[in-house]
């Protein structure tokens, strides 16, 4: 039994390094890990995947009820617009050379979101971040696999057990994150680092002999089909068609640089 969880385990690792690299290699890497946006200073030409003008998304934009509400309370309005490459506009609304307003509009005229605060720059936090993984079910799963071990310790004391539930405090943080809730997502954050640390310093302050290895309730077998069925949703997610975040755009163009002799 040793042997095949050695070998699930061997696969788990090839499933992680190979997945990513053979999908990446074949495509050409992009000019920079910066986010396609563009300011248009002309407002008459139509950009490419595009039917509307940036002048038809001002009109378009300057009749959503929230910026009509900004509108009256701050005036006048200095516009700029950005054209988010093939995808939408950003239309930018400053009072007094300050940013008050990010208006989005689509390529086909169709008007999006009004974002205020933070989220007018913080494109990260619109919500659908971890894309595939913000399903339920995929959540859900995952989270299961995660707790279920942790409850069926033996010999741990509850205290062990809560150190590693309340890693799953970082989930609510996320939560909020994932539904544009961005400062209370990061204030969320701070009662399970404080936990977090409390726990360190007792543990660093109180030396207590070691309570012998880890030993889980769970039969082998299932622990071998748990890892199983992990290494069939990472290649299954890592085929999933989604967009890609900085930090892999910055991957594949590094290594490509390398590849090719270039300063990284």
């Amino acid at each position: 039994m040793r042997r095949l969880l050695l070998a699930l385990l061997s696969l788990t690792i090839l499933a992680c390094v190979a997945a990513p690299a053979t999908a990446s290699a074949a495509v050409i890497p992009p000019p920079d890990v910066e986010a396609p946006l563009f300011l248009d200073t002309t407002w008459g030409t139509i950009p490419p995947g595009f039917t509307v003008d940036p002048a038809q998304a001002v009109a378009i934009a300057k009749t959503s009820p929230k910026l009509l509400a900004i509108h009256r309370a701050e005036h006048p309005l200095h516009i700029n617009v950005y054209v988010w490459v093939r995808s939408h506009y950003e239309i930018y609304f400053f009072y007094r050379h300050k940013l008050v307003a990010d208006q989005i509009v689509g390529p086909h005229g169709r008007m999006g979101a009004t974002y205020t605060g933070p989220l007018m720059l913080g494109f990260y936090a619109r919500g659908q971040y971890g894309q595939i993984f913000d399903n339920p079910w995929v959540l859900a799963s995952f989270t299961a696999m995660f707790l279920l071990p942790v409850l069926l310790l033996r010999g741990r004391r509850w205290l062990d057990r809560l150190d590693l539930a309340m890693l799953l405090g970082f989930g609510v943080s996320y939560a909020l994150f994932d539904t544009t809730h961005l400062e209370p997502s990061v204030w969320a954050f701070y009662p399970v680092l404080i936990y977090l640390l409390v726990r360190m310093l007792m543990r660093g302050f109180k030396f207590r002999q070691g309570g012998g290895r880890l030993d889980c309730r769970l039969p082998t077998v299932v622990l071998a089909i748990g890892l199983l069925a992990l290494v069939v949703a990472r290649i299954v997610i890592t085929l999933h068609p989604s967009g890609v975040i900085d930090v892999g755009t910055a991957s594949v163009l590094g290594a490509y640089k390398i590849l090719h002799g270039q300063s990284i």
